[in-house]
């Protein structure tokens, strides 16, 4: 008994402590998930928010300090500046960015409108309550401000399953989730931390749940860092708490079509903190991700590593462990297959400026470019091409299959011929307009969309 009795005063301080850490950073992580084909893609100056389209990545960077800029990443991990952003005053900032989409081709013009009105392919990075809209050869102009947001940690993505009408959402450090239009008219969905009963809560990088993620399908989900917790917030703006995970730092649903980077290797690219100094890119293969379609992953900014939240059809998720920790996560994303490819096309071969005669019986001749992550010849689904006025007429009348080196980079392209009479052409006069091409093309995982125009 005096041992028991010994023993057992000597365990309950220890037991206070168990419990105490315990709640202050909530249930032990699962045993680590092994090596899953990750590697370290580019090294950057802190790196903050990260976007993946077919075609390229783009790195908000660095965390402190100016210049502020936006980078882009091509396939091989060359990085190049696609834009400088406004300077800030002397501090540090968690800048994010997002790509508009899904483009709908289906719609005339170029770039194919999102299905929210947005133009695919522009690029809007989040400054604070400041919005910049940028074009895809990288000019930057001012979108939209929403001044209820801080000077940092602004999140945002584009809703692509269309519970919150495809519209672009934003969410501020403070609590507040918005439903932002393709005319920057910003739409209150939620305060959060009204919700919560706080006078104020740290969410960021958003992502809308697909249908099926059960009971929260089409809820848009915030990482709520300090809280250590995910939220689901639906489209009439009630919030609830759903999972747990370390140092939730932002949430990302695995699609169902993924693609590559051009020919990177990576579906999905998390950036690793490096606060005054190198931080990293890590890719993550299409294998990682088998069998997973619909889930999210979850990132710490903790050490914790990433989380797995599978839907259960019950309001609490119980995450697992999807993969060890690689450091303090910030932004991340997967490659985003809805965004078209931008192609180089060439109208009428050889005739510079190209005229057409639209009462023309004959065709129009088209050069689809190939370019190091692009192989018009073998990639291109020629079923699929649209060529025209919009971009949206059926016209070609055949391809050749052989190919032939237009702009002498020693690569084969596509030579297509459209129907003059089908290229929708108004007025009878002769024409030395631009038009438009829109296809898909045979991709790693799907068949991504592609545009272009001369």
């Amino acid at each position: 008994m005096v041992r028991t009795e010994c023993a057992s005063r000597r365990l309950a301080p220890l037991a206070s402590i168990v419990i105490a850490i315990f709640l202050l950073i909530g249930p032990p992580v699962p045993p680590a998930a092994g090596h899953i084909g990750e590697a370290p893609f580019a090294s950057l100056n802190g790196p903050v928010g990260v976007a993946a389209t077919p075609g390229r990545l783009y790195v908000t960077s660095p965390f402190c300090g100016n210049p502020r800029q936006v980078l882009s990443i091509d396939s091989g991990g060359t990085v190049s500046v696609f834009a400088t952003l406004p300077a800030r005053p002397d501090g540090c900032y968690e800048e994010y960015i997002a790509v508009a989409g899904p483009a709908d081709l289906s719609q005339p013009g170029f770039p194919s409108p999102t299905k929210g009105g947005f133009p695919s392919n522009f690029v809007y990075v989040t400054q604070g309550p400041s919005i910049l809209q940028i074009t895809p050869d990288g000019v930057v102009s001012p979108f939209t401000t929403i001044a209820a947001c801080g000077s940092s940690h602004t999140g945002i993505t584009f809703d692509r399953i269309g519970s919150f009408d495809y519209k672009m959402l934003v969410t501020c450090v403070g609590g507040k989730v918005w439903k932002v239009s393709a005319d920057g008219t910003a739409t209150l969905v939620a305060n959060v931390a009204a919700a919560l009963g706080l006078a104020s809560v740290h969410i960021e990088n958003p992502d809308v749940a697909p249908m099926g993620f059960s009971p929260y399908g089409g809820h848009l989900f915030v990482a709520a860092e300090v809280l250590g917790k995910v939220l689901a917030i639906s489209p009439a703006g009630v919030v609830k708490r759903v999972a747990s995970w370390p140092g939730a730092e932002g949430v990302r649903f695995i699609p169902d079509q993924k693609c590559d980077v051009a020919t990177s290797g990576g579906a999905f690219f998390t950036a690793i903190k490096g606060i005054n100094g190198p931080g990293t890119i890590v890719k993550f293969p299409l294998s990682a991700f088998a069998g997973k379609s619909g889930r999210a992953l979850v990132m710490s900014g903790t050490n914790a590593g990433i989380g797995l939240l599978t839907s259960t059809g019950g309001a609490t998720i119980v995450p697992t462990l999807f993969h060890a920790s690689i450091g303090k996560h910030e932004g991340s994303m997967f490659t985003d297959c809805t965004v078209p490819l931008l192609l180089k096309i060439i109208v009428k071969p050889g005739s510079i400026p190209h005229t057409i005669n639209p009462r023309s019986e004959g065709t129009v001749p088209v050069a689809i470019l190939s370019s190091p992550i692009f192989n018009a010849l073998t990639q291109t689904v020629v079923s699929s091409i649209r060529f025209g006025f919009t971009g949206i007429e059926n016209s070609i009348k055949f391809c050749n299959a052989s190919g032939q080196d237009v702009n002498g980079d020693g690569r084969l392209d596509l030579i297509c011929h459209g129907e003059t009479k089908k290229l929708g052409i108004p007025g009878s006069s002769v024409y030395r307009g631009p038009l438009i091409l829109k296809l898909e093309y045979i991709g790693p995982g799907g068949d991504p969309p592609g545009e272009g125009f001369d």
